[in-house]
């Protein structure tokens, strides 16, 4: 992975850090909520109102065996509409702070990571880290700058979806700034 694909995002207190090479992306950002970890955990595993929130996502789930969710995902890019992810994952819940996430199929060859919610004196640090590969003909430029847009709306769809939830509407969430070494 080379330094200069990599960029970080303030928005509050959500940091994401985004790096990669050619066919290849990790991705780690966090949030701190005011909100309990059950609280925060009901919303990251409502597979099937996933997209009521997140945008340009669509989600259901397909099936339950024990401690794993089969979901069905497709995920648009805002930037280059025409660039659609569609994967079937496995969620398995590793402890009752750890959801890992797994590529089972679709148009990416691998798609992997986890989400982790912990508490602190504050609520709870919210933590989501991806691993993908890809093989499309696309400038890294292009991608790299449709990821960060579109990575950039994951932790604060869900700030406002535990606002709506838990009655804290018209609350403002912080202006997020991106910085690149590009």
């Amino acid at each position: 992975m080379k330094q200069s694909d990599h960029t970080e995002i303030f928005y509050g207190r959500h940091v994401t850090r985004i790096t990669g090479g050619t066919g290849s992306l990790s991705v780690m950002t966090q949030l701190n909520v005011p909100h309990r970890c059950a609280e925060v955990w009901n919303v990251i595993t409502d597979y099937d109102n996933l997209e009521e929130f997140m945008p340009n996502l669509k989600s259901r789930k397909v099936d339950q065996r024990g401690s794993s969710t089969i979901v069905e995902q497709t995920a648009t890019s805002s930037l280059i509409p025409l660039l659609t992810f569609r994967l079937n994952l496995e969620f398995t819940t590793e402890s009752p702070t750890r959801l890992r996430f797994r590529r089972l199929a679709g148009n990416l060859s691998r798609f992997d990571g986890f989400w982790s919610v912990n508490p602190t004196s504050g609520g709870t640090l919210l933590q989501y880290q991806l691993e993908a590969k890809h093989s499309w003909p696309i400038p890294r430029a292009i991608l790299s700058r449709a990821v960060r847009n579109d990575v950039a709306q994951i932790m604060p769809s869900i700030a406002r979806e535990l606002q709506r939830r838990h009655g804290l509407q018209g609350q403002p969430l912080e202006r997020s700034t991106a910085l690149s070494s590009h």
